[in-house]
């Protein structure tokens, strides 16, 4: 009997240091919530702007419908803000459509894991009306570390777990719900990932809401570099300029591995390059002559 005791009270207590311990949140693209405390978001609560890592809650309830219109903060006290929506209430980062991305859990604490999942907002969905299941898609995005979402890792590295995910064609604001399952709780941590899906800025870019633009440092976005032949690339979703183009690696890109090259290969196109004018150019040399007329005697 006094070992049943201690087995049962040695499990409460491991069941609760795991459930106090295990947090995170998505890093890159910046949760709602990351957002809020690096001041990108504003008005988001205290526990948002403090505490991005703790938005948790039981498994299985977005699935099941349980969180709607507090899809944002997973119905968690003190997150309460995150649940609003409107069209233009939250920065957003810009993603290329069709394209590959990235996406970074990073954990506060670091934990087993049964599942990470990534569900995206339907085409037709409304930005102006809170969330619910039916705001998205039923089946998660196709996204692998190589390996499918569906199969986590044990254990997942300390500085963080990324996944390369496929983008669908989409355009404008779009949503996207992470979802990391504790693999040894019965708890899950739920955020919420706000896009522009658009090729007029570069991939990374942040939107803030009253439509001004930043990168993850919050400066201005420096302008895609020009394709070096004698580098490798290996990060996906690196912007190139290559003959008067703009191509996104797919996935490692060893040196030499030209854009445009091979109609298989790793580098997608993305957009034609438009070259920035320089300001002399608005005042061209010939518009800036003039003839002096000699003085008549």
């Amino acid at each position: 009997m006094k070992l049943n005791k201690i087995t049962l009270l040695t499990g409460l207590a491991l069941l609760v240091s795991s459930e106090a311990y295990s947090h995170g949140y998505v890093e890159s693209p910046a949760s709602r919530a990351l957002l809020c405390k690096e001041g990108k978001n504003k008005d988001c609560g205290e526990r948002a702007q403090y505490e991005p890592q703790s938005i948790e809650q039981a498994d299985e309830l977005f699935n099941l419908g349980a969180l709607d219109n507090n899809i944002g903060s997973a119905d968690v006290a003190g997150f309460e803000s995150l649940d609003e929506q409107e069209q233009s209430r939250w920065a957003k980062t810009v993603v290329q459509p069709g394209q590959p991305l990235k996406i970074k859990w990073q954990f506060t604490a670091n934990h087993k894991s049964k599942h990470f999942k990534f569900y995206i907002t339907k085409p037709n969905w409304d930005p102006n009306k809170l969330l619910t299941r039916e705001s998205f898609e039923e089946k998660p995005l196709n996204c692998y570390d190589p390996q499918p979402t569906w199969v986590a890792p044990n254990q997942p590295p300390k500085d963080g777990l990324t996944f390369t995910c496929t983008m669908p064609n989409r355009s404008g604001y779009q949503i996207i719900m992470a979802e990391w399952d504790v693999d040894d709780t019965r708890m899950s941590f739920y955020n919420l990932l706000d896009l522009d899906f658009t090729t007029s800025k570069p991939a990374g870019t942040v939107i803030l809401p009253d439509g001004s633009s930043s990168n993850n440092n919050g400066s201005q976005p420096s302008a895609t570099s020009t394709y070096d032949p004698s580098k490798s690339y290996p990060t996906p979703g690196t912007e190139v300029v290559f003959d008067g183009k703009v191509y996104q690696n797919k996935w490692y890109v060893n040196t030499g591995q030209q854009p445009g090259a091979e109609q298989w290969g790793p580098w997608a196109f993305v957009r034609d390059h438009q070259q920035q004018n320089n300001p002399s150019d608005k005042f061209p040399l010939e518009a800036t002559k003039f003839t002096i007329n000699p003085l008549k005697h």
